[in-house]
């Protein structure tokens, strides 16, 4: 081993001891270690140091490895464990390993000890990575979640061999459904659309499968907790390493406060344009009436001087 590894050493027996930590340097172990015999320089070694592993002694006069290994348990689960003992018995550490223990090795066969030392740090170390990967996917999901949920969009996948569609978090919420219902066929995810849309929603998925192209469009859902809301739902074919096309993948955009919004503006416009154009009008009749007024004014005007004009001639 290159790299220098942390060996906490629980042992009270200074020739077992010394046994053991000639065995190591005969291995070629690279490591230093922490000695203890007690459980209080147990525990605070375990805190304090820190190991990458643990061997320890199956009894000790005022301790024990089973109480050793329950407060592994509790303060470092994952930091490999393996008795290093010539009481313990294989049936014993058998029911050991079930419950916690790494491995075990007997005093009378420390050649086997390094070996599976190097077995318990390669264990624990891609058990660390496997947790850390899955960690980094939780964040990483967690962190769409959230981007998904501000921008009311979710997506979704679709297998064309079993019909059946996954939906993310958001997309279940955009749905009216809980997130453990996020596996539904083809036929469930229909029932939420709009009957006036099926028709549209069921040529636009075929066409994009036929002729294996991403598509765009916007049709209506019928959400599980009550109200009409608009999507506008983007798409594009997934195919496997053959090239062949197994189905489709894309988003889901609740857009109804954007519709909503769109037709009020609409239908204000269109109010608007009716109150200018009746007002346009008011005003219209309302000038027609002055010009027909004083039209009439001048008339009579016209035709009273015509009318003493008239009277005058007769006494002329």
């Amino acid at each position: 081993m290159e790299t220098e590894i942390k060996i906490l050493i629980a042992e009270h027996d200074p020739a077992d001891l010394e046994l053991l930590q000639y065995e190591l340097k005969k291995s070629g172990v690279n490591y230093i270690s922490e000695v203890v015999n007690n459980e209080p320089e147990f525990i605070k070694t375990l805190t304090d140091f820190i190991p990458d592993i643990i061997l320890s002694d199956y009894t000790f006069p005022s301790f024990s490895g089973p109480a050793e290994l329950k407060i592994r348990e509790q303060i470092a689960p994952e930091t490999p464990f393996i008795f290093v003992s010539g009481t313990i018995g294989e049936e014993k550490s058998i029911e050991l390993i079930k419950t916690g223990l790494t491995d075990y090795a007997l005093k009378d066969k420390l050649f086997t000890l390094n070996l599976k030392i190097i077995r318990a740090l390669k264990e624990s170390k891609e058990k660390q990575q496997k947790r850390k990967a899955e960690e980094d996917l939780m964040l990483s999901e967690a962190k769409l979640a959230r981007a998904q949920q501000l921008a009311q969009m979710g997506s979704w996948e679709m297998n064309f061999s079993s019909q059946l569609i996954w939906w993310s978090v958001e997309a279940c919420r955009i749905h009216g459904v809980p997130p453990d219902q996020n596996r539904l066929s083809f036929k469930a995810w229909l029932s939420f659309i709009h009957p006036a849309d099926v028709d549209l929603v069921t040529k636009k998925i075929q066409t994009a499968e036929g002729l294996m192209t991403a598509f765009s469009f916007g049709y209506r859902i019928l959400s599980a907790d009550g109200p009409v809301k608009y999507i506008h739902a983007e798409g594009k074919p997934e195919y496997d390493a053959n090239g062949k096309c197994t189905g489709l993948y894309g988003t889901a955009q609740d857009i109804t406060a954007l519709v909503l919004l769109e037709n009020k503006l609409v239908s204000e416009r269109r109010t608007r344009q009716s109150e200018i154009t009746a007002a346009v009008l008011t005003a219209q009749e309302h000038e027609r009436a002055e010009i027909g007024k004083e039209l009439h004014d001048n008339l009579n005007q016209i035709l009273g001087a015509t009318k003493m004009d008239k009277e005058l001639a007769k006494t002329d």
